[in-house]
């Protein structure tokens, strides 16, 4: 059940430490349960996913060090002994290395994530200045976040939108989170937008078949052999999800704040997945054998999640997979849609889009909701809001200088 959240008088400001022990730890998991104000359209994470991502010794983002390093503070009420807060200082060696090959005077960014708090601003201060300094001590010159641990998962707050479902794979933070980290001095880096289209709406759903037409109509214009649009084939899964990979990397590899994603990683990723993928929403162009673009969505398990009742041990996820199988998602997720360098020149990426509205359609998805997209993307954003698509959440990333 949440807390009752304690007063923080400014005079008594929380008592701040790393976390050391085993129950330090279960702790640090199980805080933001415990703290989510009641009402909130929070969907706590499964544990089977969110526990390993927390693992610093066995989870490959860390790679035992030679991937990412970090620390987790607690924060609790002075006179309480209440638990009111949580926060991780992340550095992603790889992330500061992808940025150094392009920029080698790039400086040092450290990241901070996992953060939960109570609404008290001598808390959020605490916690956001052990995070600051423990970056500082380890040389990095810049602080971005909430990254947790990195842009590949939760990424961002969100800023605007409380009242829109929490979506799979999307972050959650109350109302209050925003004036607490910008009374703290943290500062607009960059916004994300998240938007969503309701295939059901008469009008959108106009539009939507307009664009399919048009892009079958740009498919049989192309030459035969040229250029192919395939759905991944789930029975070579291993084969096929290296080269989705290696696709995703290629289509995302100059955006804002992006880590090409590790072998390690990407299998646990896909292996968490394997289950609820659908081949038809998992799209690869090709030309001459080598992929050109990629579109890959998902179910949005929150749905499902949502409706769980028991929440400990091995019931969790038997529960959840009866929920699944028994009621599918109303909602698709699109992770990416995109094409590498050199895939613009034939027309790929709308033909991408338009074989995955079509397969969305053919299993009955009411709802798409397409996944961050940076503020100042034109090129994705134009043809998303033509063609129906809504703006209705907004993410934040903040940064401090340190």
């Amino acid at each position: 059940m949440p807390l009752t959240p304690p007063s923080v008088p400014s005079d008594t400001p929380p008592d701040v430490r790393p976390v050391r022990s085993r129950s330090d730890l279960r702790l640090f998991k199980r805080l933001p349960r415990r703290l989510m104000p009641r009402g909130s359209r929070w969907v706590e994470p499964l544990k089977m996913v969110a526990d390993p991502m927390l693992d610093r010794d066995r989870h490959p983002f860390y790679d035992q060090g030679r991937g990412a390093v970090a620390e987790f503070f607690l924060a609790f009420d002075a006179r309480t002994r209440q638990p009111v807060g949580r926060i991780a200082a992340i550095i992603d060696h790889r992330y500061n290395t992808h940025l150094r090959r392009t920029e080698p005077e790039h400086e040092l960014v450290g990241l901070f994530g996992f953060l939960d708090c109570i609404d008290a601003p001598p808390v959020a201060r605490r916690l956001l200045d052990a995070a600051a300094d423990w970056l500082r001590g380890q040389g990095m010159k810049r602080m971005l976040g909430p990254a947790s641990p990195s842009q590949s998962y939760d990424y961002g707050l969100l800023v605007e939108g409380h009242g829109q479902p929490h979506r799979f794979l999307l972050p959650f933070h109350p109302p209050y989170y925003a004036p607490l980290l910008e009374a703290c001095g943290l500062t607009k880096a960059k916004d994300l937008l998240a938007l969503t289209i309701d295939l059901t709406d008469p009008q959108c759903r106009a539009n939507v078949d307009r664009f399919i037409e048009r892009t079958g109509l740009m498919g049989a214009r192309r030459s035969a052999g040229d250029v192919t649009i395939r759905p991944v084939n789930l029975r070579r899964f291993e084969d096929e999800s290296r080269i989705v990979r290696d696709a995703v990397n290629e289509v995302l590899v100059s955006s804002w704040g992006y880590t090409p994603i590790s072998d390690d990683e990407w299998r646990l990723m896909a292996g968490s997945l394997r289950r609820f993928l659908n081949a038809d929403f998992v799209l690869v162009a090709e030309r001459a054998g080598k992929p050109i673009g990629v579109t890959l969505a998902v179910p949005d398990l929150n749905e499902t999640i949502s409706r769980l009742r028991i929440r400990v041990g091995w019931l969790e996820p038997l529960e959840f997979l009866l929920r699944a199988w028994r009621s599918p998602a109303q909602c698709a997720r699109i992770i990416v849609a995109g094409v590498s360098n050199g895939g613009d020149q034939f027309g790929v990426g709308p033909q991408l889009i338009g074989q995955l509205a079509r397969n969305l359609l053919a299993h009955r998805i009411r709802f798409v909701d397409a996944h961050l997209v940076l503020e100042d993307n034109r090129a994705m954003l134009a043809p998303l809001l033509k063609h129906g698509f809504q703006a209705d959440r907004r993410f934040r990333v903040y940064e401090r200088t340190l």
